[in-house]
């Protein structure tokens, strides 16, 4: 289920002729991939965590990571945040929060994405799916190289004893 789920996922948002567009093998021109263009581009910082619950106690140690790295954009699993926690309180100056908490009221997963104020990101909540946790965000901002348009930011989290063979 998870795999076919991606494969759409890819092929929804490749362009023809790239990697993971139609069958899913790789193309010759997506290996060799070389901008024409001289500008200079960067490539947001990430961190990803699974900091396995109490995210509302660890904001302050986020906060400090954020700011002591330089992190652009940090994925979090496990957050194990729920309905009732307020997204005032998960608040870390100059970032963005999108999160996703696990449904049916289970105790435990959760994802959250904290994105520098300024970098351009989205959710695209139309790729959410009920019966995974998945947080699907498309990061576009203005000065990439004209081969690459795009960035999909996708976190998952997999459960212990989630069933892989179940079908959607």
């Amino acid at each position: 289920m998870l795999y076919d789920f991606l494969n759409h996922v890819i092929n929804a948002f490749s362009p023809p002729g790239c990697w993971g567009h139609g069958s899913g093998e790789r193309k010759s021109r997506a290996l060799h991939f070389k901008p024409k263009s001289k500008k200079k581009f960067q490539f947001p910082v990430f961190l990803v965590a699974n900091i396995r619950g109490g995210l509302t106690t660890k904001l302050d140690e986020m906060q400090l990571l954020f700011i002591s790295n330089d992190i652009d954009i940090c994925v979090i699993s496990e957050t194990w945040l729920h309905v009732g926690i307020n997204n005032d309180i998960l608040q870390i100056a100059d970032y963005s929060l999108f999160r996703l908490d696990r449904r049916g009221g289970q105790q435990g997963g959760g994802l959250a994405v904290y994105v520098k104020q300024g970098i351009s990101c989205s959710c695209l909540s139309q790729l959410t799916h009920n019966e995974l946790e998945v947080l699907w965000l498309l990061y576009r901002p203005h000065s990439m190289p004209r081969e690459v348009t795009h960035l999909l930011i996708g976190e998952i989290y997999h459960p212990p004893k989630a069933n892989n063979f179940s079908k959607a």
